[in-house]
Protein backbone atom coordinates (compact mmCIF):
# COMPACT_ATOMS: atom_id res chain seq x y z
CA UNK A 1 0.00 0.00 0.00
CA UNK A 2 2.04 3.41 -1.18
CA UNK A 3 0.93 6.17 1.62
CA UNK A 4 1.26 9.77 1.61
CA UNK A 5 4.48 9.22 3.51
CA UNK A 6 6.25 6.42 1.70
CA UNK A 7 5.44 8.79 -1.29
CA UNK A 8 7.27 11.69 -0.09
CA UNK A 9 10.06 9.16 0.33
CA UNK A 10 10.13 8.14 -2.86
CA UNK A 11 9.85 11.59 -3.96
CA UNK A 12 13.01 12.84 -1.73
CA UNK A 13 15.39 9.79 -3.16
CA UNK A 14 14.40 11.19 -7.29
CA UNK A 15 16.18 14.20 -7.41
CA UNK A 16 15.99 13.81 -11.42
CA UNK A 17 12.54 15.04 -11.06
CA UNK A 18 12.70 18.15 -9.16
CA UNK A 19 11.94 21.10 -11.54
CA UNK A 20 13.15 24.99 -11.35
CA UNK A 21 9.47 25.83 -10.47
CA UNK A 22 8.98 23.59 -7.29
CA UNK A 23 12.17 24.25 -5.81
CA UNK A 24 11.96 27.90 -6.37
CA UNK A 25 8.76 27.84 -4.14
CA UNK A 26 11.41 27.53 -0.85
CA UNK A 27 13.47 30.58 -1.84
CA UNK A 28 13.45 33.93 -0.71
CA UNK A 29 12.53 35.95 -4.35
CA UNK A 30 15.52 38.65 -4.56
CA UNK A 31 18.31 37.30 -2.37
CA UNK A 32 21.36 37.12 -4.65
CA UNK A 33 23.08 34.90 -1.48
CA UNK A 34 20.93 32.57 -2.49
CA UNK A 35 19.79 31.46 -6.00
CA UNK A 36 18.02 27.99 -6.78
CA UNK A 37 18.88 26.87 -3.38
CA UNK A 38 22.62 27.17 -3.92
CA UNK A 39 24.73 29.41 -1.36
CA UNK A 40 26.54 32.56 -2.99
CA UNK A 41 26.82 33.98 0.63
CA UNK A 42 30.64 33.52 1.06
CA UNK A 43 31.42 35.17 -2.40
CA UNK A 44 31.15 38.90 -2.39
CA UNK A 45 32.14 38.69 -6.18
CA UNK A 46 29.84 36.20 -7.07
CA UNK A 47 27.59 38.01 -5.31
CA UNK A 48 27.49 41.22 -6.78
CA UNK A 49 28.00 39.46 -10.19
CA UNK A 50 24.69 37.75 -9.50
CA UNK A 51 23.21 41.07 -8.36
CA UNK A 52 24.12 43.30 -11.76
CA UNK A 53 22.79 40.48 -13.26
CA UNK A 54 19.27 41.22 -11.62
CA UNK A 55 20.04 45.19 -12.49
CA UNK A 56 17.71 46.18 -15.20
CA UNK A 57 19.73 49.64 -16.14
CA UNK A 58 23.51 47.45 -16.57
CA UNK A 59 23.04 45.65 -20.26
CA UNK A 60 26.94 44.82 -20.39
CA UNK A 61 28.64 43.15 -18.37
CA UNK A 62 32.21 41.90 -18.38
CA UNK A 63 33.11 38.98 -15.83
CA UNK A 64 36.89 38.28 -15.16
CA UNK A 65 39.13 36.10 -13.10
CA UNK A 66 41.36 33.60 -12.26
CA UNK A 67 40.49 29.78 -13.74
CA UNK A 68 38.21 27.64 -11.20
CA UNK A 69 36.57 31.42 -9.81
CA UNK A 70 32.93 30.07 -10.62
CA UNK A 71 32.67 33.25 -13.66
CA UNK A 72 30.52 30.20 -15.30
CA UNK A 73 28.52 28.54 -12.77
CA UNK A 74 27.19 31.71 -11.00
CA UNK A 75 26.36 33.46 -14.85
CA UNK A 76 24.39 29.69 -15.48
CA UNK A 77 23.00 30.00 -11.89
CA UNK A 78 21.53 33.35 -12.46
CA UNK A 79 20.41 33.13 -15.87
CA UNK A 80 18.06 30.10 -15.01
CA UNK A 81 17.25 31.51 -11.90
CA UNK A 82 16.29 34.91 -14.03
CA UNK A 83 14.54 32.88 -17.12
CA UNK A 84 12.75 30.09 -15.64
CA UNK A 85 12.25 31.18 -12.44
CA UNK A 86 11.66 35.08 -12.21
CA UNK A 87 10.59 34.97 -16.44
CA UNK A 88 12.65 38.45 -16.70
CA UNK A 89 13.94 36.96 -19.67
CA UNK A 90 12.84 34.60 -22.12
CA UNK A 91 15.77 32.84 -23.82
CA UNK A 92 19.74 32.24 -22.98
CA UNK A 93 21.86 32.18 -25.55
CA UNK A 94 25.35 30.46 -24.97
CA UNK A 95 27.84 31.69 -27.19
CA UNK A 96 31.84 30.23 -27.32
CA UNK A 97 34.40 30.52 -29.85
CA UNK A 98 35.07 26.85 -30.75
CA UNK A 99 38.90 26.58 -30.35
CA UNK A 100 41.48 24.21 -28.87
CA UNK A 101 43.98 24.15 -26.14
CA UNK A 102 47.02 23.03 -27.90
CA UNK A 103 47.03 20.39 -31.33
CA UNK A 104 43.77 20.88 -33.25
CA UNK A 105 41.47 18.42 -33.65
CA UNK A 106 41.19 19.10 -37.33
CA UNK A 107 37.90 17.84 -39.18
CA UNK A 108 35.20 16.75 -37.29
CA UNK A 109 32.34 14.95 -38.81
CA UNK A 110 28.14 16.14 -38.44
CA UNK A 111 26.51 18.71 -38.87
CA UNK A 112 26.96 22.06 -37.52
CA UNK A 113 25.59 20.72 -33.77
CA UNK A 114 27.40 17.38 -33.85
CA UNK A 115 30.77 19.72 -34.58
CA UNK A 116 30.14 22.55 -31.85
CA UNK A 117 29.01 20.34 -29.41
CA UNK A 118 32.57 19.27 -28.20
CA UNK A 119 32.70 22.97 -27.57
CA UNK A 120 29.99 22.98 -24.85
CA UNK A 121 31.78 20.52 -22.26
CA UNK A 122 32.04 23.77 -20.06
CA UNK A 123 28.23 24.19 -20.23
CA UNK A 124 27.40 20.45 -19.83
CA UNK A 125 29.81 20.37 -16.65
CA UNK A 126 27.93 23.25 -15.00
CA UNK A 127 24.54 21.80 -15.80
CA UNK A 128 25.79 18.74 -14.08
CA UNK A 129 27.34 20.25 -11.17
CA UNK A 130 24.23 21.90 -10.25
CA UNK A 131 21.59 19.53 -11.17
CA UNK A 132 23.89 17.42 -8.05
CA UNK A 133 23.76 20.61 -5.91
CA UNK A 134 19.61 21.19 -6.69
CA UNK A 135 18.13 18.24 -7.76
CA UNK A 136 17.08 19.89 -10.83
CA UNK A 137 15.74 18.30 -14.09
CA UNK A 138 19.29 18.86 -16.89
CA UNK A 139 16.80 18.23 -19.84
CA UNK A 140 14.81 21.58 -18.36
CA UNK A 141 17.54 23.49 -17.60
CA UNK A 142 19.14 22.73 -21.27
CA UNK A 143 16.03 24.23 -23.30
CA UNK A 144 16.50 27.18 -21.49
CA UNK A 145 20.01 27.37 -24.05
CA UNK A 146 20.44 28.08 -27.34
CA UNK A 147 24.00 27.56 -28.29
CA UNK A 148 25.65 28.90 -31.36
CA UNK A 149 29.03 29.98 -32.19
CA UNK A 150 30.21 33.46 -32.74
CA UNK A 151 30.74 33.07 -36.38
CA UNK A 152 27.50 32.41 -37.04
CA UNK A 153 25.93 35.57 -35.39
CA UNK A 154 26.34 38.11 -37.87
CA UNK A 155 23.16 39.52 -38.92
CA UNK A 156 21.54 38.15 -36.58
CA UNK A 157 19.47 40.52 -33.79
CA UNK A 158 19.16 38.58 -30.25
CA UNK A 159 14.79 38.49 -29.47
CA UNK A 160 13.85 41.46 -27.06
CA UNK A 161 14.59 39.98 -23.16
CA UNK A 162 17.58 37.92 -24.06
CA UNK A 163 20.24 36.79 -21.81
CA UNK A 164 23.31 36.33 -24.03
CA UNK A 165 26.47 34.54 -22.23
CA UNK A 166 29.79 35.16 -23.93
CA UNK A 167 32.28 32.29 -22.28
CA UNK A 168 36.15 32.43 -23.07
CA UNK A 169 36.27 35.85 -24.30
CA UNK A 170 39.36 35.96 -23.65
CA UNK A 171 39.63 33.95 -27.02
CA UNK A 172 37.07 36.75 -29.55
CA UNK A 173 38.45 39.21 -31.35
CA UNK A 174 37.55 42.91 -30.91
CA UNK A 175 35.25 42.88 -34.02
CA UNK A 176 33.00 39.59 -32.56
CA UNK A 177 32.94 41.68 -29.18
CA UNK A 178 31.65 44.75 -31.13
CA UNK A 179 29.64 42.47 -33.36
CA UNK A 180 27.84 40.57 -30.32
CA UNK A 181 27.16 43.54 -28.23
CA UNK A 182 25.47 45.54 -31.01
CA UNK A 183 23.01 42.43 -31.22
CA UNK A 184 21.08 42.90 -28.12
CA UNK A 185 17.72 43.81 -28.43
CA UNK A 186 15.55 45.94 -25.30
CA UNK A 187 15.78 44.92 -22.39
CA UNK A 188 18.46 42.32 -22.85
CA UNK A 189 21.64 41.79 -21.57
CA UNK A 190 25.00 40.44 -22.81
CA UNK A 191 27.52 38.84 -20.19
CA UNK A 192 31.31 38.50 -21.37
CA UNK A 193 33.00 35.72 -19.04
CA UNK A 194 36.87 35.67 -19.38
CA UNK A 195 40.40 35.05 -17.79
CA UNK A 196 43.15 36.92 -19.95
CA UNK A 197 45.87 34.01 -18.06
CA UNK A 198 43.76 31.48 -20.72
CA UNK A 199 43.88 33.31 -24.19
CA UNK A 200 44.38 30.69 -26.78
CA UNK A 201 45.34 32.53 -29.43
CA UNK A 202 48.41 32.77 -30.81
CA UNK A 203 50.52 36.51 -30.65
CA UNK A 204 47.91 37.81 -27.49
CA UNK A 205 48.84 37.94 -24.34
CA UNK A 206 47.42 38.72 -21.09
CA UNK A 207 48.31 42.97 -21.65
CA UNK A 208 47.94 42.87 -24.96
CA UNK A 209 44.73 41.01 -26.11
CA UNK A 210 41.40 42.37 -27.09
CA UNK A 211 39.14 41.34 -24.37
CA UNK A 212 41.06 43.96 -22.31
CA UNK A 213 41.11 46.59 -25.47
CA UNK A 214 37.20 46.31 -25.71
CA UNK A 215 36.88 46.85 -21.73
CA UNK A 216 39.25 50.26 -22.16
CA UNK A 217 36.32 50.87 -25.17
CA UNK A 218 33.53 50.30 -22.78
CA UNK A 219 35.23 52.22 -19.74
CA UNK A 220 34.68 55.32 -21.91
CA UNK A 221 30.82 54.87 -22.77
CA UNK A 222 28.20 55.91 -20.84
CA UNK A 223 29.09 53.76 -17.27
CA UNK A 224 25.42 53.18 -16.52
CA UNK A 225 25.31 50.70 -19.35
CA UNK A 226 28.46 48.80 -18.49
CA UNK A 227 30.15 47.13 -15.52
CA UNK A 228 32.64 45.22 -14.73
CA UNK A 229 33.31 42.83 -11.60
CA UNK A 230 36.83 40.69 -10.94
CA UNK A 231 36.11 37.26 -9.37
CA UNK A 232 39.09 36.88 -6.84
CA UNK A 233 38.06 33.18 -4.62
CA UNK A 234 38.79 29.94 -6.14
CA UNK A 235 35.91 28.12 -5.88
CA UNK A 236 37.02 24.95 -8.13
CA UNK A 237 40.09 24.41 -5.30
CA UNK A 238 43.00 26.43 -4.31
CA UNK A 239 45.10 24.42 -5.79
CA UNK A 240 43.57 26.06 -9.02
CA UNK A 241 44.45 29.42 -7.90
CA UNK A 242 47.82 28.37 -7.06
CA UNK A 243 48.97 26.76 -10.31
CA UNK A 244 47.39 29.42 -12.31
CA UNK A 245 49.13 31.70 -10.53
CA UNK A 246 52.76 29.93 -10.82
CA UNK A 247 52.41 29.61 -14.13
CA UNK A 248 51.35 33.28 -15.23
CA UNK A 249 54.51 33.83 -13.30
CA UNK A 250 56.73 31.72 -15.91
CA UNK A 251 55.38 33.39 -18.51
CA UNK A 252 55.51 37.07 -17.10
CA UNK A 253 59.54 35.76 -16.34
CA UNK A 254 60.33 34.45 -19.66
CA UNK A 255 58.13 36.55 -22.10
CA UNK A 256 56.13 33.81 -23.06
Amino acid sequence: MSTAKNKKKKAETQPEEATLSSNYRRLKKGDTGHVLGIDFTQNDEQRELIRLMNDNTTPVIFCTGLAGTGKTFATIVAALDLVKIQKKYSKIFYIREPLEVGRSLGYLKGDLEDKYSVYLGGLEDNLENIHILTGLNKNDMRSAFECIPPQFTRGRSFPINSLIICDESQNFSLETIQTLSTRIGNYSKIIFLGSVNQIDIRGKDREHNDFIAAMSIFDKIDPRIYAHVELVKSERSEYCRVIDEAFQKYKNENGN
